[in-house]
């Protein structure tokens, strides 16, 4: 049986803990698969890009060489490009399984892989991105470092079946007790704490450092040594002197250590007396898995991803309560008990040699259960597994003939596998029923495979042929089958315009619907509005018989998810043209029908992107305005500012303050207004849905661009519609996106006077 092929995506190179997790992880995985590594990082060594570009790292072994096929660099349009190296296999080598391994929300995961995908990143709150969460959900698979993060993966909302551990391991050839002579540091007779790792709040490094120096007197022979440098700092300083210096720490017996030799940092975890670490929140914790493997007496704070090889071991600092996480105020970290942290330390210095020989029983354990051998089995044996359970739950149409085994589905378009113990050659044909033409066409054998590019609805029709003579036919037949439809977006606008594609193709086609969003709030009011859909917050990994993605492909080739430019029609008609329905505007029917007393009018100001905000800025007059008509204006916005500098937006004077509102709350104001004004947002979506009547403020999107309202606005005598032009790409990491340097004029040309003018008309 050939060896299962696997590419790896990640952060090969370096000396950072997460590339020397991820490498060791991959060459002893090497040993049960066919490996190649695509590699994203450069070290200090780089000298640009050539065959051998990374033979100048010391670290970088002979296997290595054998793995790394491909460096990743970004050119000066700050794109990602491939590179081969090294072995050049070829880049498109059609492989079993893709692992992306890297630090949460990188780069990696948010590409297209041919095969299935694995998801590995650790993480060390109990939250993870929105974005990046949802994207993981896409993959067949996800990997978590520990029991703990998997748990915490699972109250986000992920589906318990993707999810395996995968947790940090150790060389125990390196790793383990062992006594070593190391004088330039231990000749002098003191007791050693180490802390090694970077300076980081997450880390605690400043807590331990002041626990150390209130726990321990001058007169005693006790120091600290510090490796905490920061390549990546979230303060304003170079060195780890700085921000002794900064924070008023001025003491001898704080040994500061800079970048260590691999050498010299196993010598310090053999030599070193006690191991030091107490932090916030961890995905893995290198260093101390490989502490505890030496044998060096440990403390480390009682939580998160650590506990999966720490637990009952060591000496655990109680947690106090749970703070807030400050790296973008992603959930929750722990906060530890410094008290607590401070007896521990005295406990292990007064009876080290008791707590030394419990140490080196307890690396044992972790040398067993815990080396990269044992982790890596474990990992191919869950490869081979998910392989198997894809095989038997996609492929639902296995048949035999002529000496083949063909496997046949439409899920994310359709394939083709072919088995058996023929040699002979197939002809697969992929034929658009309707049109009756040829697609694609393919030729391969036993042990291949071969699929359309297309995903987006087509009336397939499958013929296999060998020697020119048809000898299988396969019709996509949706009736009574499983389907899963996945709206590829939590946007409150775009869900509201593709849910009612989703029941006219569950009508027409007579099919099991299983449609996949992530936007919570809309799930629930849609489960309610369609009971015969069945809906999930999460991607499902069932058996479907096929599969259908409805996206607003911006950053893609469009032409592989929809079969026109979807710049060139309104995002009513992206549903149905991806699902194969006649273009007509479907809206759910969310109205409630509410009288009020007040006489109102909604209006909503913000929106993901500067050039969606009317800049004219003369909202309080139309407030103005309205109030004279008698009626007050409600602001629903969810947020009462927002923006990026130097484009913050505020809401107008004048108004009554409703923001940050539930959708079902928002969904009874809107019904009972009369009339709502806004831009082009999801608030806008939601009051056509409601059937309210929407007067649509909007330069920078043509008027097809959105739903029908007779009371568009927009000056189509200045730059206007970019969003809509086939030229230009939309750059979601650029708040200021104005592609033809206008600076907004689209909409900063519309004014009070003809929005006054459309509401007089609607009036």
């Amino acid at each position: 049986m050939n060896k299962i092929k696997v590419f790896g995506h990640t952060c090969y190179i370096g000396e950072t803990g997460l590339a020397n997790h991820f490498r060791d992880f991959f060459r002893a995985l090497s040993k049960n698969c066919d490996l190649k590594i695509r590699n994203y990082t450069i070290d200090k060594n780089w000298k640009g890009l050539n065959d051998r570009p990374h033979d100048n790292e010391n670290y970088v072994n002979e296997l290595d060489k054998k793995l790394i096929n491909v460096q990743s660099l970004w050119d000066n349009n700050k794109k990602l490009n491939d590179f081969l190296i090294y072995q050049k296999r070829p880049i498109n080598e059609i492989v079993d399984v893709n692992i992306v391994a890297n630090i949460v929300d990188h780069h990696y995961f948010y590409q297209n892989y041919s095969g299935l995908k694995i998801a590995y990143a650790p993480w060390e709150s109990n939250l993870m991105p929105e974005n990046f969460f949802k994207k993981i959900n896409e993959y067949d698979q996800i990997w978590a470092s520990s029991n703990w993060q998997k748990n915490c993966m699972i109250n986000q909302g992920a589906d318990e079946n993707k999810i395996e551990v995968v947790p940090v391991g150790i060389n125990s050839s390196v790793f383990f007790p062992e006594e070593i002579n190391f004088d330039e540091f231990y000749s002098d007779g003191r007791f050693k704490f180490l802390l090694f790792g970077r300076w980081s709040h997450r880390k605690s490094t400043l807590e331990i450092i002041q626990t150390f120096l209130k726990t321990f007197k001058e007169h005693e022979a006790v120091d600290l040594i510090i490796c905490v440098d920061n390549s990546f700092p979230d303060d304003k300083y170079k060195t780890t002197e700085e921000r002794l210096e900064a924070n008023g720490i001025n003491d001898k017996r704080i040994k500061v250590l800079h970048f260590q030799s691999k050498e010299n940092y196993i010598k310090f975890f053999k030599k070193g007396h006690v191991f030091l670490s107490c932090s916030r929140g961890e995905g893995s914790n290198l260093p101390l898995i490989e502490a505890m493997a030496c044998g060096t007496p440990s403390i480390y704070s009682n939580c998160s991803g650590q506990l999966e090889f720490a637990c009952g071991k060591g000496h655990p600092v109680r947690i106090e309560k749970k703070s807030e996480c400050k790296k973008e105020n992603l959930g929750l970290y722990y906060e530890p008990d410094w008290q607590h942290l401070s007896e521990i330390m005295r406990d292990v210095f007064l009876n080290y040699k008791k707590y030394k020989n419990i140490a080196i029983k307890e690396s044992e354990e972790i040398r067993e259960n815990f080396n990269w051998d044992k982790v890596a089995f474990s990992s191919y044996k869950k490869i081979k597994k998910l392989i198997e359970n894809k095989a038997q739950s996609n492929d639902i149409i296995k048949e035999k003939s002529n000496g083949f085994n063909f496997l046949v589905n439409f899920v994310d378009g359709p394939k083709v596998s072919v088995e058996g113990n023929s040699n002979e050659e197939c002809n697969i044909k992929f034929i658009d029923r309707d049109s009756k033409k040829i697609i694609y066409e393919s030729f391969i054998k036993s042990g291949m495979w071969s699929s359309c590019l297309f995903k987006y609805y087509i009336n397939w029709s499958i013929e296999i042929y060998e020697k020119n003579t048809l000898i299988k036919k396969y019709d996509l037949d949706l009736k009574n089958k499983k389907v899963k439809i996945l709206i590829d977006s939590s946007a409150l606008g775009d869900c509201i315009a593709f849910i009612s594609s989703v029941e006219e193709f569950r009508k027409k086609h007579q099919c099991d619907v299983h449609c996949v969003i992530f936007n919570n709030q809309l799930l629930e009011i849609f489960k309610e509005k369609y009971p015969l859909v069945k809906f999930y917050n999460f991607n499902p990994n069932d058996d479907f018989y096929a599969s259908y993605r409805i996206c607003y492909p911006i950053d893609k080739d469009w032409s592989q998810y929809i079969p026109q430019n979807p710049k060139t029609v309104s995002l009513t008609d992206i549903a149905p043209l991806i699902l194969g329905l006649q273009n007509k505007q479907l809206k759910p029917n969310l109205k409630i029908y509410n009288e009020s007393d007040k006489k109102y009018i909604c209006i909503g100001t913000q929106s993901t992107a500067q050039c969606r905000y009317w800049q004219n800025e003369k909202w309080e007059k139309i407030i103005k305005y309205l109030n004279d008509l008698g009626y007050e204006v409600w602001c629903i916005d969810k947020a009462k500012s927002f923006g990026k500098y130097p484009n913050m937006n505020y809401m107008p004077n004048g108004c009554v303050d409703k923001t940050g509102l539930p959708l079902n709350e928002l969904i009874k104001i809107i019904s009972g207004a009369k009339f709502f004004i806004g831009i082009s947002s999801g608030l806008s979506w939601l009051s056509w849905a409601c059937e309210t009547p929407v007067i649509l403020i909007s330069g920078f999107s043509k008027s097809f661009a959105e739903f029908y309202t007779p009371y568009r606005v927009i000056n189509e005598n200045v730059c206007n519609g970019c969003w809509n032009d086939p030229k230009e790409t939309f750059d979601k990491g650029n708040w200021n996106w104005c592609p033809r340097n206008k600076n907004f004029e689209c909409s900063k040309s519309i004014s009070s006077e003809m929005v006054i003018e459309k509401i007089n008309t609607l009036l």
